[in-house]
């Protein structure tokens, strides 16, 4: 029940390329440690990847709630701001 380790294995799996097992296994540290800002991070970036945007979106916003000025928080930004636009426009 190690948040780390379970992200270290997400981030592995999604190297890999298994998206689904990384999710499970990022979703599994954030279930552990919702403060674990590097797994909110990894977590959206995957559900991205797998077109689950709404869940991405989360973890996102998640991710700069915990680490607003963090080297990653300008993409996160702008990975939220492209969801943003995207839904715009497909109302349109």
């Amino acid at each position: 029940d190690s948040p780390l380790a379970h992200f270290n294995l997400g981030s592995v799996l999604e190297e890999m390329g298994d998206l689904d097992a990384a999710r499970k296994h990022l979703r599994l540290a954030v279930r552990l440690d919702p403060n674990y800002p590097d797994a909110q991070y990894n977590l959206a970036y995957v559900c991205e990847k797998l077109g689950a945007f709404a869940e991405a979106r989360e973890h996102w916003l998640e991710y700069l709630k915990l680490d607003p000025i963090g080297p990653w928080s300008e993409y996160a930004r702008q990975r939220l701001s492209s969801h943003a636009s995207a839904k715009s426009a497909s109302r349109t």
